[in-house]
């Protein structure tokens, strides 16, 4: 027997306008001085595109006819792009934002954690906060109280939970909002990519958590770009594209052609260099004039599995021979640290000649756990004087392990182990 239906989507869209902003603190007279402005792009926009209409050729469909059905005690995952319309879809299941056209019917208390600090008051200390979600999720000051110290010891912030929230880093509110959220039993959890702000000691005891509420029979909706916890945790996956449904099913089924279709789409990963502003009104003696990121057939890519070679062609402009260093640096997502670095060192050093020159750096079998990085190059003679160049996070890209069929949720490095039980002793 199935369970019942616990949120129902019929048709749902959400249009935008572009280049416009509500602004409630208007008056009547700048309204009127501005509608001329407003008739003049709209008749622009109308000569640009005749057969399009004014107003929609000035919006856009964030989400257009979306129809799907969840029901108690389904664990669903929501992938797809950025823009493909995911946050906006959950937005409308908190009931933080409204539909341009369709309906969402929900059955049952409601818990979300989209972007940091939502649902939480600023003003009101990380205690008072606590309450005001329980009592907002229909909760009694008895059975608040009663979570109270699992939610302080989950949260690790007791020192700072009588501080006003406005005072709290984008860590510390994420950290008490999904505490409150894991711990107030909601009958619904609706959760953003926002657990990746905070540092990945969290972000794997929020999925531990995550794991216990999903045995506990609770319905949760989480998107993340970590297909490895989408497989993990969810039952169900949805895979938006553009706004709509590209597809939806058991998990199983969907993310091995959502992965396939980002393969295909990330076949680039080049990028040139030479025509930065400083580089072309002053010219330097040494400067990083492309870079590309390859697969191990050469071919441009953004995409990663686990154990793949990963390839780093960069080309180099000198206007004379010279001696020079090499670096290229791998960061995290969030840019907070250092993964990985390669470079040449005092043995090492490039002699370099005038006019353009290529070097190749591989990563054999790379070992970066799920997610994305950002790669940065550097130029120079040696640690201690300035660099020739650096160009920051000029390259991008993923790596997935799921094809390994581990899940990581700590640390930065997958790392082959071997275990050995010798299991009791003699006497």
């Amino acid at each position: 027997m199935q369970s019942p239906i616990v949120i129902k989507i019929e048709n749902l869209g959400k249009q935008y306008r572009l280049g416009e902003m509500a602004n409630l603190t208007r008056n009547f007279r700048e309204v009127v001085s501005d509608l001329p402005k407003k008739l003049l792009r709209r008749a622009t926009a109308c000569a640009a595109n005749p057969d399009q209409d004014a107003f929609e050729s000035q919006s856009l469909w964030a989400l257009k006819e979306i129809n799907l059905e969840i029901r108690s005690g389904e664990v669903v995952g929501i992938i797809g792009a950025n823009g493909a319309g995911k946050s906006t879809l959950l937005k409308i299941l908190s009931r933080i934002t409204t539909p341009t056209e369709g309906q969402v019917r929900i059955q049952g208390r409601v818990s979300s954690l989209l972007e940091v600090g939502t649902g939480m008051h600023p003003e009101l200390t990380g205690r008072e906060n606590i309450f005001l979600n329980g009592v907002i999720l229909g909760m009694r000051k008895k059975e608040i109280e009663k979570k109270l110290d699992d939610i302080i010891a989950f949260s690790g912030i007791e020192k700072f939970l009588d501080t006003p929230v406005k005072r709290y880093s984008s860590g510390m509110k994420v950290r008490l909002a999904f505490a409150v959220a894991a711990h107030l039993e909601p009958e619904i959890i609706i959760i953003d990519e926002v657990l990746a702000v905070g540092d990945i000691q969290f972000q794997a005891k929020c999925l531990g958590k995550m794991e216990d509420v999903v045995k506990g029979g609770r319905t949760v909706l989480f998107v993340s770009h970590n297909i490895a916890a989408i497989k993990n945790l969810c039952q169900h996956c949805v895979w938006l594209e553009k706004g709509r449904v590209k597809e939806m099913g058991l998990t199983g089924d969907i993310v091995p052609n959502y992965l396939s279709s980002m393969i295909e789409k990330s076949r680039q990963g080049e990028v040139f260099l030479g025509d930065r502003k400083e580089i072309v009104e002053r010219p330097p003696v040494v400067f990083v004039r492309q870079a590309a990121i390859r697969d191990a057939e050469g071919r441009n890519c953004g995409f990663f599995k686990g154990g793949d070679d990963i390839v780093f062609d960069v080309e180099i402009q000198a206007s004379q021979s010279i001696v020079c260093m090499v670096a290229i640096s791998i960061r995290d997502l969030y840019d907070s640290r250092i993964v990985h670095m390669v470079s040449t060192d005092d043995n090492q050093v490039m002699h370099l000649k005038a006019g353009v020159n290529r070097i190749r750096v591989k990563l054999a079998n790379n070992r970066f756990n799920n997610g994305k990085y950002y790669a940065s190059v550097w130029v120079g003679n040696n640690e201690k004087n300035p660099a020739y160049d650096f160009v920051k996070n000029c390259l991008e890209f993923m790596v997935d392990n799921s094809n390994l069929g581990i899940y990581i949720s700590k640390g930065l490095f997958r790392v082959d182990t071997q275990w050995q039980l010798n299991a009791g002793s003699g006497t």
